[in-house]
């Protein structure tokens, strides 16, 4: 795993609060609290229902962007719960770029859960994969290294998985490469992708079942559709 950039702006409670309270002071006296500070954005909940969406650095505000312009036609569609921002925030002296204030979608990281554990989750993911790849409207960014054909991703895969100190299974990940990459090459129109489905962006319920996706930043059109190993 690369190391994590260092932030370009640091943010505070306190700078959030008075975001918000400046922007939205109906929501001004809900208690803030930081949850996540990620590879590009800060992630804050705002009181029960609500979370505040900051970038940590200045190549991450596209994708905040992003979000508030393609998040909504994604929710209308979701099966699930998607973080569908509700506030486009302005620049400020505070904080100098973009944010939002996005629904707050609870549950527990797939991540976190062993492969087994997942199962219940594989049809809610599915439904929600049929409701995203729908074709892609003219202006759609391309993903250019997730909406791809997999050849164009196979010589850098390959390298990576020659340092078998970092990936001690790349026996076994060069084997499920090798699958995914003989399927028949996609031949249709670009097609919307959610570009991170990473397990750490597939929420679930207390019953296992898929309670929502986030971390759409990354969304756009592309040729290859999301492709991830879910089971064992």
């Amino acid at each position: 795993m690369a190391e994590m950039p260092p932030a370009t702006v640091e943010v505070s409670n306190a700078v959030v609060q008075r975001l918000v309270r400046d922007q939205r002071p109906d929501l001004g006296d809900c208690p803030i609290a930081l949850v996540a500070n990620g590879w590009d954005n800060a992630t804050f909940r705002l009181g029960n229902g609500l979370a505040v969406r900051l970038p940590r650095r200045a190549e991450a505000v596209s994708l905040i962007l992003h979000e508030q312009r393609y998040l909504p036609d994604i929710a209308r569609r979701s099966p699930v719960a998607v973080p569908v921002p509700v506030h486009a925030g302005r620049p400020t002296s505070d904080f100098p770029w973009p944010w939002s204030i996005v629904r707050w979608v609870p549950g527990a990281a797939a991540a976190d859960v062993g492969p087994a554990g997942r199962g219940p989750a594989a049809k809610g993911l599915a439904d929600f994969l049929l409701s995203l790849h729908v074709p892609a409207e003219t202006g759609v960014p391309v993903n250019p290294f997730r909406g791809v054909p997999l050849t164009d991703r196979d010589a850098v895969l390959v390298e990576r998985l020659g340092d078998h100190e970092r990936y001690p299974q790349a026996a076994a990940l060069k084997a499920v490469w090798a699958q995914a990459r003989a399927a028949k090459a996609w031949d249709g129109p670009a097609m919307m992708l959610h570009g991170d489905l990473h397990p750490g962006n597939i929420l679930l319920a207390d019953d296992g079942s898929l309670a929502g996706i986030i971390d759409s930043a990354t969304s756009g059109q592309g040729t290859r559709l999301s492709i991830l190993r879910w089971g064992g």
